[in-house]
């Protein structure tokens, strides 16, 4: 069975950029509700797949 990676909203992430960490998640990717309802738009259209890239910044020890 393949794992789905879902995109989705979480009302403690910032809309603006911050220097104040963010929750980690080692699963699926959050944004922030606002910035959902503006990419939600583009997945609900796309006539393809999408490929999300996602990466963690080389400070974070996992």
């Amino acid at each position: 069975m393949k794992r789905a990676i879902v995109l989705h909203s979480y009302s403690d992430m910032p809309t603006e950029e911050d220097t104040f960490p963010v929750y980690l998640s080692l699963g699926c990717p959050m944004v922030s509700p606002t910035f959902f309802k503006v990419i939600e738009k583009y997945i609900k259209n796309s006539k393809k797949p999408i490929i999300i890239h996602a990466f963690y910044g080389s400070k974070i020890k996992l």
